[in-house]
């Protein structure tokens, strides 16, 4: 869990602010920490499919060398891929992971303070709808809001997807190397903070 708490508790600087930030991640992820670990299971599952359908030879060769559970991607799902990338990057993959999240949960407040106030008609807000902010923020400011604005419309489940992206750009060393699942373990275990975003 101080995998996950310790960078909000940074970026944050407020212990009660990175406590509620830390529930509502919590929200999300809580299931990866169940004791009978079925979020992480299925979560696994999918992956599997996933790369079954994109990139069947790294499956066959994951089937042929029994390596099917996945369990050498358990920590990028489990800490969201924490100790895998630099800081600045793992801050940045978060932003964007965590996006689709936030973007279904976090407008109901201000909603609701629209409505007591006979504002629904959001006009207030049709040119940063209309143009995505662009005109609001600096140039870098807001490619950076593009890029995580723009994201939730790919899949929740974008982790995975990393996932499989980690594991096709290093699927010729797995399968030139022929790695069995300790030797395959060892190897994923070794690319924290090596791993180009």
């Amino acid at each position: 869990m101080s995998d996950l708490l310790s960078p909000i508790l940074f970026v944050m600087e407020d212990e009660s602010e990175s406590f509620w930030c830390f529930v509502a991640l919590m929200e999300r992820l809580g299931p990866n920490f169940n004791r009978d670990q079925n979020g992480m299971h299925s979560q696994l599952f999918a992956l599997c499919k996933l790369v079954e359908l994109l990139d069947s030879p790294l499956q066959n060769y994951f089937k042929q060398n029994d390596c099917l559970n996945y369990l050498f991607c358990f920590r990028w799902i489990l800490i969201q891929f924490k100790r895998e990338f630099e800081y600045e990057k793992t801050m940045r993959l978060w932003e964007v992971l965590w996006t689709y999240y936030l973007s279904e949960h976090l407008h109901l407040p201000l909603h609701n303070y629209f409505k007591q106030n006979d504002c629904l008609n959001y006009l207030v807000c049709f040119r940063w709808i209309l143009i995505q902010f662009k005109r609001e923020f600096e140039y870098e400011k807001t490619m950076r809001l593009w890029e995580v604005l723009w994201t939730h419309y790919l899949s929740e489940h974008l982790h995975l997807y990393v996932c499989v992206a980690i594991l096709k750009r290093y699927r010729n060393k797995i399968m030139g190397e022929q790695l069995d699942f300790d030797t395959l373990l060892k190897f994923i275990n070794e690319l924290s903070s090596h791993i180009d975003l």
